[in-house]
């Protein structure tokens, strides 16, 4: 496929269309009429030759072609508004769109400090909020739906990067009578235990 027929603003839209499965949400994303989004639709499936998006009840499903694209194309677009960016990111001029990934235990303890932050220092930037399994969330990852994870991962492939937000610890309280309070605690010896406080 020669690279010069290839209009970039497809490519946005293809992204669009993977991540949010529905033609009206995505022109919503993009600022564009639901009409001109079908027609770039229209446009991407000559391209490619391949439906790409197929309806499913109230919404779209992509294909396995269009599902295996996903990835190598968020890449190559984030590739290239990396390119284009500023050298320095500035937080409070930034206007930009960030999905996370979250587990429970993440969105009790960072989640709301980091969204404080966020709407503090970069009123700009906004974030959208997912949960799942640690698979969905590496493939939404591996296949560009996801920005950014936080949960406890570990064994990760080399292909994600890491880094360590915070170190904490479990605490156990009870009454002074408790019957567990007679001998040093220890997970072996309470759990399967049932404690009943």
């Amino acid at each position: 496929m020669n690279l010069r027929t290839i209009d970039v603003n497809l490519l946005v839209v293809l992204d669009a269309l993977i991540e949010e499965r529905s033609v009206s949400r995505a022109s919503q994303r993009l600022g564009l009429s639901q009409s001109a989004t079908s027609h770039a639709l229209g446009r991407l499936r000559r391209l490619v030759g391949d439906e790409l998006l197929v309806r499913r009840g109230v919404g779209m499903e992509p294909t396995p072609r269009a599902l295996r694209l996903a990835g190598p194309l968020r890449l190559a677009l984030q590739g290239m508004e990396d390119a284009l960016a500023p050298e320095r990111f500035e937080p409070g001029a930034a206007d930009t769109a960030f999905t996370l990934a979250v587990e429970t235990y993440e969105t009790i303890v960072v989640l709301p400090q980091l969204v404080d932050l966020v709407r503090t220092d970069a009123p700009g930037v906004s974030l959208t909020i997912r949960s799942g399994s640690t698979e969905e969330i590496l493939a939404g990852i591996d296949e560009g739906r996801i920005d950014l994870a936080l949960g406890l991962f570990a064994g990760l492939p080399n292909r994600f990067m890491t880094c360590r937000l915070l170190r904490d610890t479990h605490a156990c309280a009870m009454r002074a009578d408790h019957p567990l309070a007679t001998a040093p605690l220890s997970l072996d010896a309470t759990w399967p235990r049932r404690i009943c406080w």
